[in-house]
């Protein structure tokens, strides 16, 4: 929770009496302000590592195969000890410089090593092994920045091998999931469980795209959507859920420039097998969302419905998709005052007007028409917006 907005709420806490001016001090004392500090330090750590690595690199070949060696390990144990000492006393910031650097030594050593002995092991395989150090270091100091790093590195590795090596490494995948994703279950932060739900998404993409097809990523969004019902945690739950529907709204999108070209669908073509996880996995998800009471969620999971079985009107199927489940955000975020929500229902049904306006209506609608369009959208909403905060603030006049 960051303590500029919450002074900014108390604040108006304190005028509309709910709490007082002694009670709104006590709540900020929990919520120090935080030093740029650990910040500034952090990314000093990284450009001294990258000096060091970028000198090592640039003189390699002059340096003697002992000497080599021996200059990795004493970089790497120096900067960990001194981070060691610097953490027992309290100076976590330079403690965290340390194990920075000391990271990313390690990671450079693993590939000079190789490459000086000739080891019959891939970067892959490397970067597997720095996600674990990574991890390591974390689990001895855990601190955000050292995790973020880890995470990073796998998700780099991953990409490497994906796009590289035409090879996705799922144990690399394992790592991150089970190491990365464990932590996320533990700490519960909504920050951190939003980068991991993306990167994750964006990694289970890349398969389906190298691998397979990319229509299968359908089901891993879908596993990703039911992986949010097993947390009880919201600030875990929404980022994995937000990250499911967000990636299918573009895949949706995708769908209806896809098959705009009547064409293109009647050469699409769709493996057998595809159904047979797709079905039962999408009609699990629609009986969690009825046990749990949500409605709109009910109606979002339309977007994980393949439209490419409508044939020629795939297309317009995916845009009437985006329009439904722009709108059912836009209703939920009032039915539950959810500000963000209402947001994001508005980005997504000015982001469908613009697919149809410029897919279907482009060369017979005047252009200038499409803005007078978005115009009147945005101020019937603007009204709205307005007579809704307007009703709670005189709800609560009435109930003080």
């Amino acid at each position: 929770m960051k303590r500029s907005w919450l002074e900014a709420e108390s604040k108006e806490w304190v005028e509309e009496g709910i709490i007082d001016e002694a009670q709104q001090q006590q709540i900020l004392s929990k919520y120090e302000k935080q030093s740029g500090g650990s910040v500034i330090f952090f990314f000093a750590a990284i450009l001294i590592g990258l000096a060091c690595l970028t000198f090592l690199a640039a003189n390699w070949t002059e340096i003697h195969h002992l000497l080599r060696v021996t200059l990795i390990i004493s970089f790497l144990v120096s900067f960990y000890v001194l981070g060691y000492w610097m953490f027992e006393r309290g100076r976590e910031s330079y403690g965290i410089f340390c194990n920075v650097v000391a990271l990313a030594i390690f990671g450079t050593g693993i590939f000079l090593f190789g490459d000086m002995y000739h080891f019959s092991m891939n970067s892959v395989f490397s970067f597997t092994i720095w996600t674990i150090a990574a991890f390591l270091i974390y689990l001895s100091r855990p601190h955000i920045f050292i995790w973020i790093i880890g995470l990073v590195i796998a998700f780099a590795g991953q990409m490497i091998s994906t796009f590289q090596l035409h090879d996705f490494n799922w144990l690399l995948l394992a790592v991150f999931v089970v190491a990365y994703g464990g932590v996320i279950y533990v700490r519960k932060h909504e920050g951190l469980s939003w980068l991991f739900a993306s990167l994750l998404t964006v990694q289970l993409f890349a398969f389906s795209v190298s691998e397979v097809d990319y229509y299968w990523f359908t089901v891993f969004a879908l596993l990703i959507y039911l992986l949010s019902y097993s947390v009880a945690s919201r600030s875990v739950q929404r980022p994995l859920y937000g990250v499911a529907i967000g990636s299918m709204f573009i895949i949706t999108i995708y769908h209806a420039l896809l098959f705009e070209n009547v064409t293109r669908v009647e050469t699409f073509t769709v493996n057998d097998y595809y159904f047979l996880f797709l079905i039962p996995m999408l009609s699990l998800a629609v009986l969690f969302a009825i046990l749990n009471k949500e409605k709109f969620g009910v109606i979002q999971l339309v977007l994980f419905v393949p439209v490419f079985i409508f044939g020629e009107y795939a297309s317009i199927i995916a845009c009437l998709l985006l329009f439904i489940v722009s709108i059912s955000k836009l209703l939920e975020g009032y039915y539950c005052y959810d500000q963000q929500k209402v947001r994001f229902g508005i980005a997504g049904f000015l982001l469908s007007t613009c697919v149809v306006y410029f897919q279907m209506a482009w060369d017979f609608l005047d252009r200038s028409l499409f803005f007078l369009i978005g115009g009147i959208i945005l101020f019937v909403i603007g009204v709205l917006l307005n007579r809704q905060h307007s009703g709670r603030l005189e709800d609560r006049r009435k109930d003080g």
